[in-house]
């Protein structure tokens, strides 16, 4: 979600503040191991691991709150600098949370349009 705050005059700088959730879920999943075509370990070619073990929550949650700040450097390319903060507040571990960690993104970036607009 990206909300105007601003623009220069010559129209070439516009900010944005951006704020953002993502939900990640735990699947459960099998993983196949295969050995190389000829070789075997303790007779076995193939292994089967049903899972890794982690027991963890179905469901957690990040948040992230930044600004998007973009330049157009000529009618067909914007380049895009988005600083970002964030932090978990439902973690996927089911033990109880000791700290709340924060994490710092960086995006960087480029819009290219191969239409240029008629303005």
């Amino acid at each position: 979600l990206n909300t105007y705050l601003g623009r220069s005059r010559d129209f070439k700088w516009v900010s944005n503040f951006s704020a953002g959730i993502t939900p990640q879920f735990l699947l459960k999943h099998q993983l196949q191991a295969n050995c190389i075509p000829g070789y075997s370990i303790e007779g076995e070619s193939k292994f089967k691991l049903d899972s890794s073990g982690f027991t963890g929550n179905f469901f957690a949650l990040s948040v992230q709150v930044g600004l998007n700040i973009e330049y157009k450097a000529n009618k067909n390319k914007v380049y895009f600098f988005q600083p970002l903060i964030g932090f978990n507040p439902l973690s996927i571990s089911k033990s109880p949370n000791t700290a709340t960690p924060v994490f710092v993104g960086l995006n960087l970036g480029m819009k290219f349009s191969s239409f240029a607009s008629a303005d």
